[in-house]
């Protein structure tokens, strides 16, 4: 049965791999944006597809509880897949979907065109800087997005009538060092190159660093250019031109998709198989900065006659990147022109209120193009005589706002390494956890310290490969208290036990996989709101490891319960005979020779039933059975009445049964007992409605008056036995015997 977990209009679940980066910035938009129309939103991150990862099966979990519909981050979560299989995975979801990141057929899908901005690159390379020798630094070998990229760069170089040099077709694996290295060996190789064109901006910023240190000038002598935008790229100097992917517009156009889709479910119309789906592409734009600069354009004075002019160029450095609701961009432009046209103040003053108005860390990224854009006119400007004192205050202000911007970075890398310390004492405190109590009581730490919004660890009640059906909630934090309370199971349709649902209809929650190895201990359920950086995968890994532990030692303990409990009954069944439970042959000779050694002196009864052949073979064997479990608990009652403790009953086999009677010396006082034990055992038996009647023949020696050994002893009971047995039987004979019988001879090679 699905759960619904009630927010204003629904539930939208997200999946990607992982929750962090620019996934992390994806995911946040979305659910902004959705939270807008009233929709609560669930991120699954189950890691990539493809990779044999236990978590994968994390996002079944989405099919168990009542959605209103999926965006997935296909362009991470499925590059690893086949097209065929990515469309079964997606299809799996019988709700509307969105693929965000690849086109999958079949399926509404929204992407961005790196055609767009990655040819206006090459142009602006191969036309204005008139590039010659252009190197290009790949991703991941099969990376559905650097083939795109390296695909666009190999037909513009073709189109410009260059030829493809593969000497300069090197990898970078989206690795700083891995592109470094490469970099570097490259430039030894071939220090002809002019330009470095890379797949994203992590390696363009590596490869700016190898080619500074190989003594080579950007852009004098090597231009350089990445992918995406980030904001690394514009705080370095120079800034590395790049093509920006406009999120902002790709969450608009794919949240739109999907609440269309919705709305179309709602109403009963056709699904998109029958309606047909929507691939829509976002363009990309390329931005050029200094790391691309031309001469010659560098040379040439900037036409500033009018605001317009001014307005338009801030503006083409914007493109794709939303001005943040508390800024504004146009009013920037007015007071940038007052102060070139008048020498005014008016630019300072206008940045320094915007600061105060917005310059939160998450308003960095726009302050930086700003910036960086501002700062390309004034050095355009310092060239002016008449301009000089206007481009010294545009600089002042440029200088107070990247002092800002600097301020809130360096607060920002504080609180980022201050979580990754916290994440990383967690992960040394919980390896050494062996008990659920060492485990909540290492998240009570780490939820004190980090101090998210709401945070939830659930338990499912049964480890595996897979998630389980029911689960408890094992920590809380709310509100800034910590519960470690155990809540009563619940399904996990739910996703929370009762008394915590109404938690899932507020803001976002992200959702990750406890696990260890190949096996899924629960989920971390967190409010990401106000974390700057939680590499959560690493920390459900550290839980799970650490769930493990305690699985691994309280199935240990199991089994060693077991095992014990296996060995004592082996122990029984060595020791014990199985049917009458009373010591079998090896028990009563080991204990027997003990008690000889020790000189203990003892009296011996050998005991052999009569007619017990007769019953057994009439009544058959269930009967015979039947009937030595009935003689042997006479005897255990009669010994326990007269033995004082002392006794000890054992089955040789068959219907043959002995007494060690410890401490016995009185011949007379043991032929007594041997009486009355045939009394005991000369009552009628019961058997399934049939009465039968038997006896018993013992014989009874003493130790030591009788045998100095164990085996002596033996020998003349069974002797005495064997007597009473071969005269009239239902009697009791006492060694030494009043008459030694004909066959005594014979009598004690059986009994050897």
């Amino acid at each position: 049965m699905k759960s619904s977990i009630h927010p204003a209009c629904g539930t939208i679940v997200l999946l990607t791999d992982e929750y962090v980066d620019y996934r992390k910035g994806l995911v946040d938009s979305v659910a902004e944006r959705l939270v807008e129309y009233g929709y609560g939103t669930l991120c699954i991150a189950g890691q990539q597809l493809g990779i044999a990862s236990v978590c994968n099966s994390i996002y079944s979990l989405a099919n168990r509880l009542e959605i209103k519909g999926v965006i997935c981050l296909s362009g991470t979560l499925g590059q690893r897949l086949k097209d065929d299989e990515l469309r079964e995975f997606l299809a799996s979801f019988p709700v509307p979907m969105v693929s965000l990141g690849l086109q999958v057929e079949g399926f509404d899908s929204v992407m961005v065109n790196d055609a767009t901005g990655m040819t206006k690159l090459m142009q602006h390379l191969l036309s204005h800087r008139d590039c010659r020798r252009l190197a290009f630094i790949r991703g991941f070998a099969g990376d559905p997005y650097s083939l795109h990229r390296e695909n666009i760069f190999r037909t513009m170089l073709k189109q410009h009538g260059h030829v493809v040099d593969e000497e300069l077709m090197i990898e970078g694996n989206f690795d700083a060092f891995d592109t470094y290295r490469a970099v570097s060996a490259l430039l030894r190789l071939r220090p002809d190159v002019d330009t470095f064109v890379a797949a994203n901006d992590i390696m363009a910023l590596s490869a700016a660093r190898a080619v500074m240190v190989a003594g080579f000038v950007i852009p004098e002598d090597i231009a350089i250019t990445g992918f995406d935008d980030t904001q690394d790229a514009t705080r370095n100097s120079p800034a590395i031109s790049t093509v920006r992917q406009p999120f902002d517009e790709l969450v608009r156009v794919s949240v739109s998709q999907l609440l269309d889709r919705i709305a179309d479910s709602d109403q009963d119309v056709p699904t998109q198989s029958v309606k047909g789906v929507s691939h829509q592409w976002v363009d990309s734009e390329f931005i050029p900065r200094a790391s691309t600069q031309s001469k010659v354009i560098r040379a040439v004075r900037l036409q500033l006659s009018d605001q317009a002019s001014i307005s338009a160029w801030l503006h083409s450095a914007m493109t794709g990147l939303p001005t943040p609701e508390t800024l504004d961009l146009e009013k920037l432009c007015t007071a940038l022109w007052e102060t070139m046209d008048t020498g005014s103040l008016a630019v300072s003053e206008c940045i320094e209120g915007m600061l105060e108005r917005g310059s939160g860390y998450h308003n960095n990224h726009w302050w930086n193009n700003v910036c960086d854009r501002i700062e390309t006119l004034t050095i355009a400007l310092s060239a002016q005589e008449s301009s000089a004192q206007a481009s010294m205050r545009i600089l002042f202000a440029l200088a107070k706002a990247r002092e800002r911007i600097w301020a809130l970075s360096v607060e920002r890398e504080y609180q980022v390494r201050r979580q990754q310390g916290l994440r990383a004492a967690m992960q040394l405190r919980m390896s050494s956890c062996s008990d659920q109590a060492g485990l909540l009581e290492t998240m009570s730490w780490w939820m004190q310290a980090l101090e998210p919004a709401r945070l939830f660890l659930v338990r499912y009640c049964n480890a595996g490969t897979q998630p389980d059906t029911r689960a408890t909630l094992v920590h809380s934090y709310l509100g800034g208290l910590v519960s470690s309370s155990e809540s009563a199971e619940f399904p996990i349709s739910q996703l929370l036990p009762d008394e915590h649902l109404s938690e899932l209809a507020r803001r976002t929650f992200v959702l990750n996989p406890i696990y260890a190895g190949n096996q899924q201990f629960g989920y971390l359920l967190i409010d990401p709101t106000g974390i700057e950086h939680l590499d959560l995968n690493s920390a459900a890994n550290s839980i799970g490891n650490a769930m493990r532990n305690h699985f691994n030692i309280g199935k240990l303990e199991y089994q060693t319960e077991r095992l014990t409990a296996a060995n004592q009954r082996l122990q029984k069944l060595a020791h014990f005979d199985s049917l009458t439970n009373l010591p079998n042959r090896g028990h009563f000779q080991s204990e027997l020779d003990k008690l000889c050694m020790k000189n203990t002196p003892l009296a011996l009864m050998f005991m052999d039933l009569d007619g017990f052949k007769f019953v057994n073979d009439s009544a058959g064997h269930d009967a015979g059975d039947q009937l030595l479990q009935q003689v042997a608990q006479r005897l255990r009652d009669s010994v326990a009445k007269m033995s004082d403790g002392q006794g000890r009953l054992a089955r040789l086999g068959g219907d043959e049964f002995t007494l060690i009677l410890i401490g016995h010396e009185n011949i007379d006082r043991v032929i007594e007992m041997a009486e009355q034990l045939l009394l005991e055992l000369a009552r009628p038996y019961l058997i399934d409605s049939l009465t039968h009647q038997i006896s018993v023949s013992i014989g009874c020696a003493l130790f030591p008056g009788h045998a100095d050994s164990s085996r002596q002893l033996i020998k003349n009971a069974d002797v005495a036995m064997y007597y009473a047995k071969t005269h009239g039987k239902n009697s009791v004979a006492c060694f030494p015997l009043p008459s030694a019988p004909p066959n005594i001879t014979l009598l004690h090679s059986r009994a050897s």
